[in-house]
């Protein structure tokens, strides 16, 4: 099976907010400050689930993640935000 990347073309942080930290089971990403983008480390095959949750909230802002839970399907995950 194909894997397929979980990612997001889109995030919302103020700038030089720091340690945003994303987690996918006990896959996790640190993602840097002033990011526009993110993309989980591990890419996950057709037909598995993922479920991006907010392991770490960056200081003086609460992050959610809207559409981090379904079925991969045949392509790249890009709807999480």
């Amino acid at each position: 099976m194909r894997a397929h990347d979980v990612h997001n073309r889109r995030l919302d942080l103020e700038p030089r907010r720091q340690r945003l930290v994303l987690a996918n089971g006990i896959d996790t990403l640190n993602v840097a400050a002033n990011a526009n983008s993110f993309t989980m480390p591990t890419a996950e095959t057709s037909g598995s689930t993922y479920n991006v949750t907010v392991a770490t909230q960056p200081s003086n802002q609460l992050c959610q993640i809207a559409n981090g839970s379904n079925t991969v399907g045949t392509a790249d995950v890009t709807n999480s935000r």
